[in-house]
């Protein structure tokens, strides 16, 4: 029998694995990647767990993953809420081997949290330099700008086109 407390084990420990992953890596980092390379994640049982975003009851305002166990699904919040990595908005072209069916799906990837450029409500954020216009008053009123690390490598060139507040408000969306 599972126990919270044996969940909460088991999601600290796959916590610290995408962590210590997305370092490694020193780059963008993929769900099915970590899907590949961190036990315990995600699960092939038939019923699995999705983190939705949006404040509000019912369908979710945005998908980031789905598929996960339900340890998994408290880790990857953990890492992303406790701003012990960089998530980054990009493009579907880095994820041609799986991807959530859902419409609502927002593709993300995970960087080293040094890479970050900005403070986002919910999460430590990298937008390529050209999304990033002091004088926004989005940005001025949610985010906090950073000074970013270097890292190997970013996922700038996956970037979907700026198109007004872009996606980053998506947490907020209800």
């Amino acid at each position: 029998m599972r126990t919270d407390k044996t969940i909460e084990k088991q999601a600290s420990h796959i916590a610290d694995a995408i962590v210590n992953l997305v370092e490694q890596t020193d780059g963008p980092v993929t769900f099915t990647q970590i899907e590949r390379e961190v036990e315990g994640f995600a699960t092939n049982e038939p019923w699995s767990w999705t983190y939705g975003l949006g404040e509000r009851s019912g369908p979710p305002a945005g998908v980031v993953w789905d598929g996960m166990s339900e340890a998994g699904a408290a880790a990857l919040c953990r890492v992303m809420l406790e701003r012990r990595v960089a998530v980054q908005i990009v493009t579907p072209d880095l994820y041609l081997d799986r991807f959530p069916q859902d419409e609502k799906w927002i593709p993300l990837v995970l960087l080293p949290v040094r890479a970050a450029n900005l403070d986002g409500p919910h999460w430590h954020m990298r937008a390529p330099e050209s999304y990033l216009d002091p004088a926004d008053p989005f940005l001025k009123e949610n985010c906090r700008f950073l000074t970013p690390g270097p890292v190997r490598s970013t996922a700038d060139q996956f970037s979907p086109p700026k198109r007004g507040r872009w996606v980053l408000d998506c947490p907020n969306s209800g």
